[in-house]
Order: C-alpha cells, then sequence, then structure tokens
C-alpha cells in the first residue's frame, strides 16, 4: 500500500505501488492515490508533476475533507514550479 510505504520512508515502493494503483483504477474510485504521487513528487523536487496530481485528486475529490488542505499544498507546489521554471531560464 502506498500510504504505508511512504509514512515508512519507503519513497520508491511508494512511489512503485501508486502507480500500479493509479493503472488499475480505471474508475477514479481511489482519488487519493493521486494525492500520495503529488505528495512524493513534490518531496522529490518534480514540482509540475506534482501540481498534476494534486490538481487531478481535486477534480476527483472537490468535496473531499482534506480539499482546502491540497488546495494550499497544490498553491505551494505551483509556486515551486514557477520559481524552479525561472531558475533553470
Amino acid at each position: 500500500n502506498a500510504v504505508a510505504e511512504y509514512n515508512l520512508e519507503n519513497i520508491e515502493a511508494a512511489e512503485k505501488s501508486a502507480r500500479e494503483a493509479l493503472k488499475l483504477d480505471t474508475e477514479r474510485r481511489h482519488p487519493e492515490v493521486n494525492r500520495i504521487l503529488g505528495v512524493i513528487m513534490a518531496r522529490r523536487g518534480e514540482f509540475t508533476a506534482a501540481a498534476d496530481y494534486l490538481r487531478a485528486y481535486l477534480e476527483v475529490a472537490p468535496a473531499a475533507s482534506d480539499a482546502a488542505q491540497v488546495k494550499k499544498e497544490l498553491a505551494e507546489v505551483e509556486k515551486a514550479a514557477k520559481s524552479s521554471s525561472e531558475a533553470t531560464r
């Protein structure tokens, strides 16, 4: 399970598990997979990918109990992505 692996600091295993779950979730019943992938990508400094996953989470679960927190995380990640892209110019 991706969340358990993440909590155990097994980031690579968490990412692998989450990506596999995302492939299997063709009906988008588990939006939390997008959130954990967003968190993992942000932790790795892959801010554009992180933002994409967090947006996907909010698209599927706009009324989730943690939606406000995810919106804050998304704003931070988007800011970091912009700063990162400006730094590489």
